[in-house]
């Protein structure tokens, strides 16, 4: 409330406003109200770095705090564009959850991706799962030889672990159709 009776009386061209409004941003971050900051994000550029010296931190903490959020909530468009937007790069830890938005925003190029890598990198407990992703990944792009192969190493692993789902109890009839 200090602050805004402040920016009333000190427009923002003058170092007192932009001192007041830095401050005011600076507690709203700390508040945790991060679109407020990237709502406010051009005005915070146009400060100087002696009266704003992280405003850069802030605005990407924010953006990068917000794009977690987004992905962990299932926003997947709020996710990837605040990801492309502010150069954010999800973790591998996050692979789950990318590669579900892929999927359901019908990106399976990328889906795809995520699934290939997957099967070589996890242990065997996971292995079926990404696997039985990367199949049907390629069956979306009309991948059919590759999908053949992995489908058939999906098989071979499904009977070798003696695994019952009845997610893949219609693989042998989509290979073959």
């Amino acid at each position: 409330a200090l602050y805004d009776k402040v920016l009333q009386e000190y427009p923002l061209t003058t170092e007192m406003g932009q001192t007041a409004f830095y401050r005011k941003m600076k507690i709203k971050f700390t508040a945790g109200a991060y679109q407020e900051i990237l709502e406010n994000k051009s005005s915070l550029l146009k400060l100087s770095k002696n009266i704003a010296p992280d405003k850069d931190f802030m605005i990407s903490q924010s953006a990068n705090k917000l794009a977690y959020q987004a992905l962990k909530d299932n926003r997947c468009n709020d996710a990837f564009s605040l990801a492309n937007q502010y150069n954010i790069g999800f973790g591998k830890e996050w692979d789950e959850q990318k590669f579900r938005c892929y999927y359901s925003l019908s990106k399976f190029k990328e889906a795809q991706t995520i699934a290939h890598t997957k099967v070589k990198e996890v242990e065997l407990s996971q292995k079926l799962l990404w696997l039985y992703r990367d199949y049907k990944t390629l069956l979306q792009l009309n991948n059919k030889t590759d999908a053949l192969f992995a489908g058939l190493d999906l098989y071979k692993l499904i009977d070798l672990t003696k695994t019952r789902d009845k997610d893949y109890d219609n693989l042998l009839y989509e290979l073959f159709q």
